[in-house]
């Protein structure tokens, strides 16, 4: 299973948000992490206007991360926009079973994202329904915070649940330990590449990094 750097969006500022999708739009990246958040589940907000999203008509195809307490309402919202997969949080007060039903009827990729505090084994009565489970490296609503080091041994717990599973892993992700995400197996990561002055040479950094250690 390749690996793939997959970049992040998290503002609160619409004007900020569209100059960010059309930087990553104009690089040709394919797609873009949408972090939704509403003060609900997690204290923070951010933009997530899919109106203003298909106005600019982006090439990229749009992965929302919905880090909020009704993630079924939010991709209502959405379809049919340009979403290519959605996750939501295993934390969130909903049945799963039923709102992966509803995305498979719409042809979306789903997964389930799993917060530091909760058990890998949670995710077992809906692995076989998923086509991602996301390990969140930190604590959901803040970009830029520290890996937090138990969240780690985690992916290598859910490759032996799951061999066949695709395992993103989000937060916490520098040039100095991708790799070794890598190497425990984690294959897909997301990374805000706006927190520097040069977001593309940031990927390419990672893309470098991920490269020399890749399984």
């Amino acid at each position: 299973m390749s690996a793939e750097i997959i970049p992040t969006l998290l503002t609160n500022e619409a004007d900020l948000a569209i100059q960010h999708l059309a930087y990553l739009d104009k690089a040709k990246i394919p797609a873009v992490q949408i972090d939704v958040m509403d003060q609900t589940f997690v204290a923070n907000t951010s933009w997530h206007d899919p109106e203003e999203f298909s106005l600019h008509d982006f090439s990229l195809q749009a992965i929302l991360h919905l880090m909020i307490q009704d993630p079924e309402t939010e991709i209502k919202k959405w379809l049919p926009k340009n979403i290519k997969r959605v996750l939501w949080h295993l934390e969130a007060p909903v049945n799963h079973e039923r709102l992966l039903s509803i995305c498979k009827k719409q042809n979306l990729e789903v997964g389930l994202a799993v917060s530091p505090g909760t058990h890998i084994r949670a995710l077992l009565p809906y692995i076989d329904k998923l086509d991602e489970a996301l390990i969140l490296g930190v604590h959901p609503g803040w970009s830029g915070q520290t890996l937090i080091p138990s969240t780690v041994k985690k992916i290598g717990e859910l490759k032996k649940m799951a061999p066949g599973l695709r395992i993103g892993f989000d937060g916490g992700i520098r040039v100095s330990n991708i790799a070794r995400l890598n190497q425990e197996g984690a294959t897909r990561f997301y990374v805000d590449p706006f927190k520097g002055s040069d977001p593309m040479s940031h990927l390419k950094q990672m893309t470098s990094a991920l490269k020399r250690g890749t399984l």
